[in-house]
């Protein structure tokens, strides 16, 4: 995948000024409660995906053995590896939901780490883990996956405090943001393969809060077109332009360019 060099470097380098002035931490455009509702929407009535992704078949048996709400499952996975089986972060978690090893694969029943490189395997233990946090905070999504990334004892901990840690709150709504993808209310697309949808590399910011700022910035400017944005390692929060076809590319590029973006394509 190609990376493109655009002078959104300076013109994102004072847009994330201004953003800075008003922003001091990881707060989103949802805030707690805000967010919590939408998860308990969300819950009450899944929505269904509107694509096919990699590894269907095993999030399909995960969601139904599970009883796990699939668009759920997808989302969380889209956030964390973008479905990469080979994904290894910093802190050892692996494959395609993420699973830490040796902790939280050992506690799911995963002894040997090569099996986490296994698809169904990693992300039949994904689905566990989150269906048993799930449980855990009474049926709350918001809550489960906080703890999820930060840990249950972090979490529970917060929770008695009456907030949770901003850093938990904006994964919750990181993965709120592709389930959004998932079941197509980020954007209208018609229901295609995930594999078949193309993206361009647009910028990198080492902040999550200003690379989702900065897509709602682009949402404004130019609607008609889908952004989105992923976590990499090394602290890394990636902005990317999605298109369905080569004619889309084309006018997502020239709509950027009358915002004052200088795509270089090479």
């Amino acid at each position: 995948m190609k990376t493109y060099q655009i002078m959104c470097a300076l013109l994102a380098l004072a847009w994330s000024c201004c953003l800075f002035a008003a922003k001091r931490d990881l707060s989103t455009s949802l805030d707690q409660p805000q967010l919590n509702s939408a998860w308990q929407l969300f819950s009450a009535a899944p929505a269904q995906p509107n694509m096919t992704f990699p590894h269907q078949a095993c999030f399909d048996k995960a969601a139904q053995q599970y009883n796990m709400p699939l668009a759920l499952l997808l989302g969380l996975a889209r956030g964390e590896s973008d479905f990469n089986e080979k994904a290894v972060s910093s802190a050892n978690a692996i494959g395609v939901m993420q699973i830490v090893w040796p902790a939280t694969a050992n506690d799911l029943g995963i002894d040997n780490k090569a099996d986490l490189y296994h698809p169904c395997t990693n992300i039949d233990a994904g689905a566990r883990y989150l269906q048993r946090l799930i449980k855990r905070y009474d049926g709350n999504i918001y809550h489960a996956l906080a703890a999820y990334n930060y840990g249950p004892g972090r979490i529970d901990k917060a929770l008695k405090r009456g907030t949770l840690p901003t850093g938990a709150h904006w994964y919750a709504h990181y993965i709120f943001d592709h389930t959004q993808f998932v079941v197509g209310t980020a954007k209208r697309h018609q229901r295609r393969a995930y594999q078949d949808t193309g993206r361009l590399e647009l910028i990198t910011f080492k902040r999550p809060y200003r690379a989702r700022g900065f897509i709602e910035h682009l949402n404004r400017s130019v609607p008609d077109f889908r952004f989105d944005w992923f976590e990499k390692p090394y602290d890394r929060y990636v902005v990317v332009f999605h298109y369905e076809s080569d004619s889309e590319k084309q006018q997502g590029i020239a709509a950027l360019k009358r915002q004052g973006f200088n795509l270089d394509e090479k």
